[in-house]
């Protein structure tokens, strides 16, 4: 039970990321050109949570008369295509896959596993992805030593 409350902490954090809806990219889109910062960096949280799922919009945006909702798309669709993570918050979810993957308990790997399911090309599920592959090839070569 020593690493239960960290599998339960993680899961009651990061749901898996459901499948967007156009409309609402379109919506995040067009409040990158807001001129509320907040507002603006709120959106920019949002899209870059999405991650790949929304490349194909991100690039019908890419002549935007905003040069800033430019920019921005440009940080965006860079980050998606290096596979990284594009905010703080992204990147603490990616470590947060990692702390599953150490953990490695039946309860992190079912979280893994569901986090996996999520909407394909978000950077939560592509890292809980990942972190699965790594598990199933380290789980392989210590079954191989053996």
């Amino acid at each position: 039970a020593g690493h239960a409350p960290a599998v339960e902490y993680i899961a009651s954090h990061l749901p898996p990321i459901p499948k967007v809806d156009e409309a609402e990219v379109r919506k995040a889109i067009a409040e990158l050109d807001s001129d509320e910062f907040d507002t603006r960096k709120k959106a920019t949280d949002k899209l870059a949570l999405w991650g790949g799922q929304i490349t194909p919009l991100l690039e019908a945006e890419a002549k935007n008369p905003s040069a800033e909702v430019r920019a921005t798309i440009r940080r965006l669709l860079t980050a998606i295509e290096k596979n990284t993570p594009a905010s703080p918050e992204l990147a603490r979810e990616v470590r947060a896959m990692k702390v599953l993957e150490h953990i490695a308990t039946p309860e992190a790997v079912k979280l893994l596993e569901e986090l996996a399911g999520g909407t394909p090309g978000a950077e939560r599920t592509r890292a809980a992805k990942s972190a699965l592959e790594r598990l199933a090839k380290s789980t392989a070569a210590v079954g191989a030593a053996k």
